[in-house]
């Protein structure tokens, strides 16, 4: 699903909100230097002109994981789904520029219409109605300095589609941490009529993006099961770009690839192709060189399905509108 985010946010590209200027930061940027990022090409040139040589998806639950964290530069990569946690940030980013015509207020608490518990607040709040009756989003920021802090809804609906997701989080330009939360469900009623097929998304990122250090956890679920089928949880720790370092990922899988939460250690920097390498059964213990991580990693609280979106009324009011 591709989002033609200049409907969604409207032509603003640099403005105020009152007085306040339009932070240019990107959360995918930070993101992007904090959790893995994984190439959709080889990491070596081939062929003439040294161009990359394309890759086959991975096998099983490691598309799910190669889904999520492949890398994602707007300028090219039009494919790529909701699935991807960065494509979804990249909505955040674009879409926060339409507070230039917000209403300034002092710090105040602003619930999301999908809750992803947060407590934050905002100084600065806009409900976007200029891409209506296909689209809208509600926007909230409140920039303390160095530190950057959003609630972005959207709505977007096309001939095949519909879909809302919310993304709330900060991160700091300067220390460099990182804690983003988001939720998305896309339909596809035209595809299937009567049934609704499509998907639901929860991820949550911490960390730091100058360390590159990272806490992961992350579901997908196919919306149209109802027997707890069809369904990846992906929890995971470690260093996303150090040379020479791993990270180690946990996965639970039902439905078409039943995997009973085993460990996957990857290369830190791994290309798709790398991640199409390794078994997609993963191992019931870690590899030796992320055996060191699997506390960590055991420690942390999987999302079960219901954490994740199922219904365009799982969103209050089946819309993203903020309550301003």
């Amino acid at each position: 699903m591709r989002v033609h985010l200049a409907v969604l946010v409207g032509s603003v590209l640099v403005g105020g909100c009152g007085s306040e200027a339009v932070v240019d930061s990107s959360f995918r940027e930070a993101a992007m230097e904090t959790t893995p990022v994984v190439a959709a090409t080889a990491a070596k040139p081939t062929g003439l002109g040294g161009t990359p040589a394309p890759a086959a998806e991975p096998p099983g639950v490691l598309k799910a994981i190669y889904s999520l964290l492949r890398s994602y530069d707007p300028a090219v990569d039009v494919g790529v789904d909701m699935t991807n946690l960065y494509r979804v940030l990249e909505i955040a980013d674009l879409a926060r520029e339409a507070t230039r015509d917000c209403v300034v207020s002092a710090p105040r608490s602003i619930a999301p219409p999908f809750p992803l518990g947060v407590d934050d607040t905002y100084t600065c709040a806009i409900n976007n109605r200029q891409g209506e009756p296909a689209n809208g989003a509600g926007v909230a920021t409140r920039d303390d300095g160095t530190s950057h802090h959003a609630l972005l809804a959207y709505r977007w609906i096309e001939a095949e589609s519909t879909s809302l997701g919310v993304v709330q989080g900060h991160y700091d330009d300067v220390a460099g941490d990182v804690a983003i939360e988001m939720a998305t469900v896309v339909r596809y009623p035209v595809a299937t009529p009567g049934r609704g097929l499509g998907f639901g998304l929860r991820t949550s990122i911490v960390g730091n993006q100058l360390s590159h250090d990272f806490t992961l956890r992350a579901l997908v679920r196919d919306v149209e099961e109802t027997t707890g089928q069809d369904t990846v949880s992906i929890v995971g720790v470690g260093n996303s770009q150090t040379p020479g370092t791993s990270f180690l990922l946990r996965v639970t899988a039902t439905g078409a690839n039943v995997v009973p939460g085993r460990y996957f250690c990857v290369s830190a920097g791994a290309d798709v192709t790398a991640v199409a390498a390794m078994d997609p059964a993963g191992t019931a213990d870690p590899d030796p060189a992320c055996a060191g991580l699997r506390a960590a990693v055991d420690a942390l609280t999987s999302f079960v399905r219901d954490d994740a979106p199922n219904e365009l009324t799982d969103f209050v009011g089946s819309d993203a509108y903020l309550p301003l």
